[in-house]
């Protein structure tokens, strides 16, 4: 790809003559914090937004119409890009139309349109590759320069009696075989900027100690209007109820979104096959050796409370730490006033720090808990917290 990309802050934007050197290293959609980002930045963040950007061409390539001139590797990315600054529909790209010196050339209203379409509805014209490596050299006042080595994948993520190297076939086409391939280059992109990371990583220090934290959540999304599989809401809203799930990064960090799972309005809260698919989908985001085990521990709250979805990530296969809100009713209501008050004790954040106004009790030994996986714990916290967060089942 020989656009540039570059989404900058008006207010970082005070060393001209820095400004014009980043300009040239073709860096897509990346933030500039400080002038030293130049030195200090580019090669982790160049090879980032490269990796994905080059990863996405390589596995969108099939669905490309012949004599295209943009990219669907870059159109996904400008849709990405826009979404961040702050829009909501396609039409939002104009938000980076408006700037080609920043953003590079940027399609039209109705390219990005009939590439979705494509996307949904073509199947591919020859076999995506399944994983992209780049790597990016870049010096302060110089322009980057990338190579990219693809690898076939070993099975077509689509077949065709039709298909040609030059012509898009009309069959219609699974669109989970474009998620899929979006999302393999996504992983690659994200196993190779984190190996370049070092010890900055967040897979640095990982064990079943400090394992890495997956949490899974629900929003609800208003829709305004009709659209596709928009539902009346539980909350007596209307829209959308899609499932997500983050990395955590711990309190100094954000979260890294890993996996989202569209759902109707209506879709149930609790929903154990839910919770199981996109917790399969964040995992598959992760390094091989982090997809099991208990280095990893998936967190939600109350609506991951399932015995379908607890059996699931405690199967053999998968062996993963949890920590998964339990309501409060029935026998957890029951034994609530049998704790001792001086069986109570302080809790404490995750950085072993003294949490004001809150206590916590082991209460697994009051409770019948042979229908739920082996090794189960119980913890009961109070204290000025949410109410829905007021109890926690875990295992270490």
């Amino acid at each position: 790809m020989n656009a540039t990309v570059l989404r900058v802050p008006v207010e970082d934007a005070t060393d001209v003559s820095f400004m014009a050197r980043w300009a040239r290293t073709g860096l897509w959609g990346t933030p500039l914090y400080f002038s030293e980002a130049l030195n200090n930045w580019p090669a982790l963040y160049g090879a980032a937004i490269n990796a994905l950007a080059q990863g996405l061409s390589a596995a969108l390539e099939s669905w490309r119409k012949p004599l295209a001139r943009h990219d669907p590797g870059k159109i996904l990315t400008d849709l990405a890009l826009s979404l961040a600054t702050g829009g909501d529909c396609l039409s939002d790209v104009d938000r980076l139309r408006a700037q080609p010196q920043i953003y590079g050339l940027v399609a039209s209203d109705p390219t990005v349109s009939r590439l979705i379409t494509t996307l949904s509805t073509t199947t591919p014209t020859t076999t995506p590759t399944a994983t992209t490596t780049c790597s990016l050299t870049i010096k302060a006042g110089e322009t980057a320069t990338s190579t990219t080595t693809s690898t076939p994948a070993t099975k077509p993520l689509a077949t065709s009696t039709a298909a040609s190297a030059t012509t898009s076939t009309a069959n219609p086409s699974e669109p989970g075989k474009v998620v899929a391939a979006i999302n393999t280059a996504r992983a690659a992109a994200r196993a190779h900027v984190w190996a370049l990371a070092g010890d900055q990583s967040p897979l640095h220090g990982v064990s079943k100690d400090a394992p890495l934290v997956v949490d899974l959540d629900a929003t609800l999304v208003t829709s305004h209007s009709e659209k596709e599989h928009a539902r009346p809401t539980w909350k007596k809203g209307y829209g959308f109820h899609p499932l997500t799930a983050f990395l955590d990064h711990g309190a100094e960090g954000t979260g890294e979104p890993l996996a989202v799972l569209l759902r109707p309005g209506n879709a149930g809260s609790n929903t154990a096959a839910d919770h199981i698919e996109v917790t399969r989908d964040a995992l598959e985001q992760l390094p091989g050796e982090f997809r099991s085990g208990r280095k990893v521990l998936i967190r939600t709250d109350s609506a991951g409370g399932t015995h379908e979805f607890l059996n699931w990530l405690t199967a053999s296969s998968k062996d993963l730490s949890y920590s998964v809100g339990f309501p409060i009713h029935g026998a957890v209501e029951a034994a609530l006033p049998l704790i001792p008050k001086d069986g109570w004790t302080f809790a404490y954040n995750s950085d072993g720090i003294e949490r004001d106004g809150a206590w916590v009790v082991d209460i697994t030994g009051m409770l019948d808990l042979t229908s739920w996986p082996a090794g189960m714990r119980v913890i009961v916290r109070k204290g000025r917290a949410p109410p829905r967060c007021a109890v926690t089942h875990h295992r270490c």
